[in-house]
């Protein structure tokens, strides 16, 4: 798509529907971002254009994905290859038209004016003349949007695979914020949350990918069960004078390690960091506003871990400030993407998992601060539903946030829509549920629906720290 032109510290948001999908086409290879407009053929380095996410959306959100910390291969571009025979098929009814939503933004200067691609937004009025000035000394960057899915033969074999993701927790930022990002603060801190997935699988590790904002990374750590630092480890839930002089509450490399240890010596591991490779790049200015510090992938070890439905999984995602200290408020994602085998197939994808439980963090190292007051008590912004009856049903309930406003609603699988019949706001929440009806019964509030759906009931109950929309049929 394009070409386009950008100008530094240009931001641009780009949707569109691709219809060139056929049922049955078996997908094999992803690949996601920008190449020059010259020959519509060289893959962009970050930077000068960073992708920001190009989100591959069906069903779920991330179908495939491109995001700025992920590794650019010179010749190949930001893509992604499933193992040899596994393949996403296209099938009913999924296949439908896939969208394209993508942001990608021109960094040069950025450094200039003490930004980070990874989690600013676009510049403010505040800084125009300085961004001004920085476009004064470059040209515009001419560019095409690449998206291509590749696909098996005719007649090769291949086995489905679905897409996994585990969110992070959500925060009264998260709800404020369009991309859903939690505060990191400027702390040193770890955090942990359990996830419980709706599906049991086997996770193909070469395909594992963490996205999370480098400026504020110092480690991830995910293991089997429902974990609490101090359930997993002897560390001490809050640094204070009394256990300020034990090595975890002097470097956030030692409670990563405490932490290390415990769940490999328990055989609960199943995915740790590698800091011996680097996750970020610093580059020196030359005049072409490339100068700055710019995320990088790293290293993820995975191992091929089976998964089981409803059996917790525990991550530990560790943060220090490497660049931007001068942010109180870092907006952050903290997101493990994976494929994985389903142990039995569904008619629609649907592994991308939210916190179900969030824990305090240890203190800063410093001893400037106990806690990080991560606040759970609401739903996140999007959490899709598991599909009901098998595709007999040609609905889905959810509830999501928009606006700090709850909506409970409903995706019409055939007219291909949200429908959101009642909202309220989020603080007002009754905490003893409350019940969804169908318009044949007489009952206040009441919500529309589908004849189909005429006899789900739905309420939304208080589970623990979070809002759950509970349905039954």
């Amino acid at each position: 798509m394009g070409p386009f032109e950008s100008q530094a510290l240009q931001w641009h948001y780009m949707h569109a529907d691709i219809s060139r999908l056929a049922e049955g086409d078996r997908i094999v290879g992803y690949t996601g971002d920008t190449v020059s407009a010259v020959d519509a053929r060289t893959p962009i380095a970050y930077p000068p254009l960073h992708m920001h996410h190009i989100h591959i959306q069906r069903e779920v959100p991330h179908l495939f994905e491109t995001h700025g910390d992920y590794t650019m291969d010179r010749a190949d571009g930001y893509r992604l290859q499933l193992p040899e025979g596994k393949c996403v098929v296209n099938a009913p009814p999924q296949s439908r038209d896939v969208s394209v939503w993508a942001h990608v933004n021109d960094v040069r200067f950025a450094d200039s004016l003490h930004s980070t691609a990874m989690a600013t937004e676009p510049q403010a009025e505040a800084v125009s003349a300085a961004v001004e000035a920085a476009r004064s000394k470059s040209e515009p960057y001419s560019w095409y949007l690449r998206v291509k899915l590749e696909l098996a033969p005719p007649g090769e074999k291949c086995e489905r695979v679905d897409k996994g993701a585990l969110f992070h927790l959500y925060d009264s930022l998260g709800m404020r914020d369009s991309l859903t990002r939690y505060n990191a603060s400027n702390s040193t801190h770890v955090a942990f949350w359990t996830i419980r997935p709706t599906r049991t699988g086997q996770v193909l590790a070469s395909t594992a990918l963490l996205h999370i904002h480098r400026a504020r990374y110092a480690g991830f750590v995910l293991v089997r069960g429902n974990h609490t630092l101090s359930s997993l480890t002897d560390l001490p839930a809050v640094c204070d004078a009394e256990a300020y002089n034990r090595p975890a509450c002097t470097a956030i490399e030692k409670a990563r390690e405490v932490v290390l240890a415990s769940a490999q010596r328990h055989g609960l591991l199943l995915c740790r960091d590698d800091p011996s490779v680097p996750f970020y790049a610093r580059r020196a200015e030359h005049g072409d506003g490339h100068g700055g510090v710019y995320d990088r992938q790293g290293r993820l070890a995975c191992s091929d871990f089976h998964f089981r439905a409803s059996e917790p999984l525990t991550v530990f995602s560790f943060s220090r400030p490497n660049w931007a200290a001068q942010l109180d408020t870092f907006p952050q994602h903290t997101l493990l993407f994976f494929h994985y085998v389903p142990e039995r197939l569904r008619p629609c994808y649907d592994g991308e998992l939210e916190v179900e439980d969030a824990g305090d963090s240890i203190a800063d190292p410093k001893g400037q601060s106990a806690t990080v007051p991560y606040d759970v008590d609401h739903m996140p912004k999007w959490r899709h539903a598991q599909c009901l009856g098998e595709g007999s049903l040609g609905h889905q309930w959810y509830v999501d946030n928009a606006n700090g406003r709850q909506r409970a609603g409903i995706w019409d699988m055939t007219a291909r829509r949200y429908d959101y019949p009642y909202e309220w706001p989020v603080r007002e929440l009754p905490q003893q549920g409350w019940q969804l009806h169908s318009p044949s019964q007489k009952a206040a509030p009441s919500v529309a629906s589908s004849s189909r759906a005429s006899h789900s009931h739905c309420r939304v109950a208080r589970v623990g720290e979070r809002n759950v929309l509970k349905c039954s049929r």
